[in-house]
């Protein structure tokens, strides 16, 4: 039963403006502390000092229990944007068994009773939604002017750019397999007088039961399996593992707790390794991974290990030797610009990978044999550019990126890490990599027939410390480990890879 009890914060100073709005909706948040009891919130915000307020606080620690906290008229700070000015807004609080790291990470304490509270705070909150739709007439589905649900989350009004860059309630609501369509529907039951019920157990997908921010998953034992990467395991309702997928290759999860320059010197090696192999400059590749991937920290990076934002539909997939298994997907909503600048945001599907090598050599693979509508290559000079700014030019003239100021944030990037020191000069009497007379040595591992046999080969490789990439060579896949000017070199390698119980050959190409 829904019992919300009048406790206006008076203090505050969004109460005293006393700035009133028409509300055409209704947007809630989660508290974004360890804290299950309303009262505690609304005691601490009531002062002049915070600046933030809200129309009502859900308690997760009495069912049913709600405190109104400013008069629904009254214009909120809660979003810094859309949803104070129209929208209806409430927190929810979250559970006394969760201890906040850094951001939205967290660890739980206690799983059944972090559930217990979440669930707790959920099913009130959907209480008090079906009171305001009722009183107000509204569908908890509909649209807004604005193209957001009626109901929406302080995430996807983020997601849409109206608001502030939080992503409450997902963070707490992901581990129990919670959503806001899910939200809406039980809105839309609570309104015909039907209980709101508990979700079905499900399997996640995490890294370890704790790490509960790493979680790629909720759902079926095989969707579980399905969606499991390299390095995680699948878990029960009781934290059992039930399935692990063994590590094989750098995680981008592996770059949490470190700063952005101890991420740089992290997977620097790998740019460097890609652009022996004719993959461009290497400073260029880490200016990119820099700013696509937020240093490592996206969602897109975190769950998919995809630091370059591939695109599962990119160019036509023309390009050979891509590092995607053509399959593993990670679908979310992205922001595009037109040519003038405008933004418009869609929802598409971008290429999971098993490690972050793969993401870097699949790049590197695109920027080699991509085309483009007329069947020509895309970036035929990039290869062998010196010059990292006309390289950033080649990339964005190339169709790359839709951001009108690609260039300058790249270049930004560029200065601020002073990554040409990561570009190899070439060895004295020795061609350039992009001198096409240049005669290479190529160290393999192997050659398949199916790809899915090379990737496990790779995945061991990889654990040994090698540097393993996959190459395509017409309906066969080449496990290749390193490509050489100087033939001695390579066989260092082979005698290395050998001592490990790998069968490697070194074959000459010359490349035309």
């Amino acid at each position: 039963m829904l019992n919300i009890v009048k406790y206006y914060l008076t203090q505050n100073r969004c109460y005293q403006q006393a700035v009133r709005r028409i509300a055409i909706g209704i947007q809630l948040h989660t508290i974004g502390t360890g804290q299950g009891t309303a009262r505690s919130v609304a005691d601490y915000w009531n002062q002049a000092a915070v600046s933030a307020c809200v129309h009502y606080i859900v308690d997760c620690d009495t069912p049913g229990k709600v405190l109104a906290t400013l008069p629904e008229e009254y214009y909120a700070w809660a979003d810094a944007g859309y949803g104070n000015r129209n929208l209806i807004t409430f927190e929810i609080c979250e559970s006394d068994y969760m201890k906040y790291g850094g951001g939205a990470d967290y660890t739980v304490t206690d799983q059944a009773k972090f559930k217990a509270d979440i669930l707790r705070g959920y099913q009130t909150a959907v209480l008090l939604c079906a009171d305001i739709c009722k009183r107000y007439g509204w569908s908890p589905t509909a649209k807004l002017p604005s193209g957001l649900y009626l109901i929406s989350s302080h995430d996807e009004g983020r997601l849409a750019g109206l608001s502030s860059a939080h992503v409450d309630p997902v963070h707490v609501w992901k581990p129990l397999g919670l959503t806001m369509d899910q939200f809406r529907r039980d809105v839309a039951l609570a309104m015909d007088g039907m209980a709101v019920m508990e979700p079905e157990p499900l399997y996640r997908v995490r890294r370890t039961w704790t790490d509960v921010a790493s979680q790629l998953f909720a759902g079926t034992l095989e969707g579980a399996k399905r969606n499991c990467l390299p390095g995680y395991s699948v878990y029960d309702e009781d934290g059992r593992s039930v399935y692990t997928n063994p590590a094989g290759g750098f995680q981008a999860a592996d770059l949490q707790g470190l700063t952005e320059e101890e991420r740089i010197e992290k997977i620097a090696p790998f740019y460097v390794e890609n652009a022996r192999a004719g993959g461009g400059l290497a400073s260029v590749g880490i200016a990119q991974f820099c700013l696509e991937s937020g240093y490592g920290t996206t969602d897109l990076a975190r769950f998919a290990n995809n630091v370059h934002g591939m695109k599962c539909s990119l160019s036509g997939n023309t390009w050979q030797g891509s590092a995607w298994d053509g399959e593993s997907k990670y679908t979310k909503k992205t922001v595009e610009q037109d040519k003038n600048g405008n933004v418009h945001y869609e929802t598409a599907d971008f290429r999971r990978y098993d490690c972050m090598e793969d993401s870097i050599a699949d790049r590197a693979a695109y920027f080699a044999g991509a085309l483009n509508e007329a069947g020509e290559l895309r970036y035929p000079e990039l290869a062998r550019e010196t010059d990292y700014k006309k390289a950033i030019r080649i990339i964005k003239e190339g169709g790359y990126a839709t951001d009108v100021n690609y260039v300058a944030k790249l270049e930004g990037l560029m200065e601020r890490w002073k990554l040409t020191r990561y570009d190899e000069a070439p060895e004295a009497g020795r061609p350039m990599e992009s001198d096409p007379q240049e005669t290479n040595y190529i160290v393999q591992a192997g050659v398949f027939a199916k790809k899915r046999n090379a990737k496990k080969l790779i995945a061991k490789l990889r654990k040994k410390g090698f540097y393993a990439i996959l190459k395509q060579n017409g309906k066969s896949w080449i496990v290749q480990l390193g490509v050489f000017a100087v033939r001695e070199n390579g066989e260092a390698l082979v005698r290395e890879a050998k001592a490990q119980g790998f069968d490697t050959i070194i074959k000459q190409k010359n490349r035309l």
